[in-house]
């Protein structure tokens, strides 16, 4: 704040100063569901203008672009974690930062699942993309074994309770994508 003495009397006048930009420079998407960002800032003067700069190609791919809002659906092809930049400006200055971006793969599973004592149980592992071929799992009780994108087994009376598990899918990069999937098995008497 400066002050400034006109006649006698102290009066204070703001400084002006380049905008502060507000929003999240770290974000999260998922492949195939549309991604919204939305540059905010904050400044003692009105804003004169935003951008987007070094998109990821995915970003560059048709993307919905308004003044300071960008609309863009990832494909599978762009999982892991990107970066852009976003600038504010007014008529004191510009301000520029970096916005991480990750590109998370989920799997379209059910997350909450039960099973009945001395009954098969199967749970199968349903990725977002055809092409991905390649499963894995962490985590399975002992009476749980997987087989490609099926995880199968029938559980004994021991095996009462809550227990949990994880599945994913692999892309030719590795690990693309996990979900925890919670399990209750119950009494045959139930």
């Amino acid at each position: 704040m400066v002050f400034a003495l006109f006649g006698g009397v102290a009066s204070s006048l703001l400084q002006a100063q380049a905008p502060v930009i507000t929003s999240s420079i770290e974000e999260f998407a998922e492949v195939g569901t549309p991604y919204t960002y939305t540059i905010t800032a904050t400044s003692n003067l009105p804003i004169t203008g935003y951008s987007f700069d070094n998109l990821p190609a995915w970003m560059n791919n048709q993307p919905t672009l308004s003044a300071d809002t960008i609309k863009v659906t990832p494909p599978i092809t762009d999982v892991g974690q990107t970066s852009f930049d976003i600038s504010v400006s007014n008529d004191d200055g510009e301000t520029t930062t970096t916005t991480t971006t990750t590109v998370n793969l989920i799997v379209y599973s059910s997350l909450n699942e039960y099973a009945v004592v001395d009954t098969p149980y199967a749970y199968t592992i349903l990725p977002p993309d055809p092409s991905i071929i390649r499963f894995a799992d962490a985590n399975l009780p002992e009476w749980l074994g997987r087989d490609g994108s099926i995880i199968e087994g029938t559980p004994d009376i021991t095996d009462v309770g809550q227990t949990s598990f994880d599945v994913a899918v692999l892309n030719e990069d590795g690990l693309s994508g996990f979900t925890p999937v919670n399990l209750i098995v119950y009494p045959t008497n139930v």
